[in-house]
């Protein structure tokens, strides 16, 4: 289990990894940025598939920064190593949401940009060393304030993305 805690830490925020023992969970890991900034808003959204784990952090209020999301990967030992830090590879305007909601399944990535409307794609490099942008993915109907990209779920080579505040007509 992985519990992000985007307010703490001095609002670095933090993230928990917990793992099942005989009867109860254990606390085995908590996880703060390399480069840990002010109202980052580490650990916002959280996703996990086996040894890999991706976190969002939406907000980086002393940058123009977009927003970030982190790759971190288990190593053989159990320590979780932070492995990359990924930033859309568009617009760098500040609190667009980049790491707003986060997936992972096998060697794909998706992180949602609400502020931008879109969800970017990154897939494992060949070498299997680096993450890379694959695409940016945009809903043909979608409006502003719509929230497209606010939760994201990746199963089975299916991407599910939401977009709360659509309205229906």
């Amino acid at each position: 289990v992985v519990v992000g805690a985007f307010d703490q830490d001095d609002h670095h925020g933090a993230v928990y990894v917990f793992e099942r023992g005989n009867s109860f969970w254990v606390q085995k890991a908590k996880l703060v940025a390399a480069e840990p900034v002010t109202d980052d808003w580490f650990g916002f959204d959280v996703a996990i598939d086996g040894e890999l784990l991706v976190v969002g952090a939406t907000r980086n209020l002393g940058t123009a920064s977009p927003g970030r999301a982190f790759i971190f990967e288990k190593a053989a030992c159990g320590d979780w190593i932070e492995r990359q830090v990924l930033l859309p590879p568009d617009s760098p305007e500040s609190l667009s949401g980049f790491g707003w909601s986060v997936s992972i399944e096998g060697g794909s990535v998706v992180i949602g940009r609400p502020g931008r409307r879109a969800v970017y794609t990154f897939l494992k490099s060949a070498d299997q060393s680096l993450w890379e942008f694959e695409s940016m993915v945009t809903a043909s109907d979608s409006v502003q304030g719509d929230a497209f990209g606010r939760s994201t779920s990746l199963q089975n080579g299916m991407l599910v993305v939401g977009a709360p505040t659509s309205s229906i007509l």
